[in-house]
């Protein structure tokens, strides 16, 4: 680790050239061998020894003498070597990257995709951007059988001439959570239809309608702070009246994605019960506005590390959902959980009468985030751990709290039938980022989906699904 003054100067002034910047020499880097080497002026280094160097400051959070761990961590994404992260991830980390054409975010990417995407996408720089990224997207959920896409919209900030379901890749945006399952192992089974207006046909669930809407949270302490209390009151106001008792811990939950020590263990989050404690004394809950006094700049820190609130809104469902989102939400929007994708969506009709909707935007909603649209709630002695599992994935284990036991198996699932086994494959970066392979032992069929998922499936046993067209 660097000691003195004058090194620390060097090397934030080296993470902090253009080159870094640049989308092209992501590929470059990641298809590097042992090999290769970086040169800067007369100096070289291997690239190897490049990236063991930014892991080591990147792991030192909170002591990194260059007191950028967000500058260090997105240098170590973009030279990180090629393996088997989700490609949307690659993506993902290349929306922040800079290029002079915004269809490169796409093609620039190209080098790092699995075959069975890139040999369905053909560069063709006289097409518009909207039908590159387009294209892409089909591409993308064709090869993968997922609706992982979805994640990735937010419309409101978009190119205009997008639709709504297409993620503008040439937006550096960041998702709220990596945890999340809310359509379990499903596939998509979607369906795409080019014309005047592209449109994606997804099955979904409808989880109910948003009703009461917050203020965005801003990046200003003082007036965030203030907003997240009148998002506390709102909904603590609407069970008071309902003559229900308010769900603290559900509430403060949500506005930490459920980043917490139980959910997902030994990953440096806080428990609950911290988080609790630190809300409700830095928002002063329970006092009056004029017993509330300032948080303190060490207690501002701890709020913005454990919740993701800053830029977002909160939302409530008027069956009582209470959703985290950055996307522009209004009172009327649909909540919904889409098979194949694993966050929960809120969409807009396009009219009173109208069949079609918009994607207004990805949403983290405690109490669907494990698939409780789509099979029931988990019992009080069971519940989810999220562990690490290979190349940016996690392993959704199911704890039985009575006898600390675990397992892969989601205990809600009714047993395979027969002529399905579950494979032992390792995932690659063809896969989405929530999948395992079964086989048909009587077809010989494989799909990278549970089959207890899918359409016909849930419909047996009770789930309304219904049929949702997105332009």
């Amino acid at each position: 680790m660097p000691s003195n003054h004058i090194t620390v100067q060097a090397l934030s002034s080296l993470l902090r050239r253009p080159w870094f910047d640049r989308l092209w020499v992501v590929q470059e880097v990641k298809l590097a061998n042992v090999r290769s080497v970086m040169l800067c002026g007369p100096d070289e280094i291997r690239v190897t020894d490049f990236l063991a160097a930014t892991i080591v400051l990147d792991n030192k959070k909170g002591t990194n003498p260059l007191d950028s761990t967000a500058l260090v961590g997105a240098v170590e994404r973009i030279m990180k070597p090629l393996g088997d992260d989700p490609f949307l991830e690659v993506l993902q980390d290349l929306r922040s990257q800079k290029c002079s054409n915004p269809r490169d975010h796409i093609y620039g990417a190209l080098g790092t995709a699995p075959p069975e995407i890139r040999d369905t996408i053909k560069p063709n720089y006289r097409a518009s951007v909207a039908q590159v990224y387009t294209d892409a997207c089909v591409a993308i959920a064709s090869a993968t059988t997922r609706a992982d896409i979805l994640m990735y919209c937010q419309p409101a900030s978009a190119r205009p001439d997008l639709p709504s379901w297409v993620p503008d890749w040439s937006d550096a945006r960041s998702r709220l959570s990596d945890f999340q399952q809310a359509a379990g192992m499903s596939r998509s089974a979607t369906l795409f239809a080019e014309g005047h207006v592209p449109f994606m046909s997804v099955h979904a669930v409808r989880c109910g309608t948003v009703g009461i809407v917050g203020e965005r949270a801003s990046g200003d302490p003082s007036t965030r702070l203030g907003t997240v209390r009148e998002w506390y009151r709102a909904c603590a106001d609407v069970e008071a009246q309902l003559g229900n008792v308010f769900d603290e811990n559900t509430f403060i939950r949500t506005m930490a994605c459920d980043e917490l020590e139980e959910r997902t263990p030994h990953q440096g989050f806080p428990p609950l019960a911290d988080a609790r404690s630190l809300m409700i004394s830095t928002l002063g809950l329970g006092l009056d506005n004029s017993q509330i006094s300032g948080p303190t700049t060490a207690d501002m820190a701890s709020l913005d590390q454990i919740f993701r609130v800053s830029g977002s809104r909160m939302f409530r469902t008027a069956g009582g959902y209470v959703g985290l989102t950055s996307a522009e939400v209004r009172a009327g929007d649909i909540l919904v959980v889409i098979l194949g994708c694993p966050a929960p969506l809120v969409i807009r009709a396009k009219g009173p009468l109208s069949t079609l909707h918009e994607v207004v935007g990805p949403c983290h909603v405690v109490g669907l985030m494990d698939a409780e649209a789509l099979l029931v709630e988990l019992p009080d002695y069971r519940h989810v751990e999220c562990l690490p599992r290979t190349f940016g994935r996690m392993a959704f284990f199911y704890r039985d709290v009575r006898t600390k036991a675990m397992t892969l198996e989601d205990p809600r699932l009714p047993p395979l039938q027969y002529t399905w086994v579950k494979l032992n494959r390792s995932l690659t970066s063809a896969d989405p980022v929530n999948a395992s392979w079964y086989r048909n032992e009587e077809t010989g069929e494989e799909i990278n989906g549970d089959p207890r998922l899918e359409p016909e499936a849930l419909r047996e046993r009770g789930v309304k699904l219904e049929r949702i067209t997105l332009v």
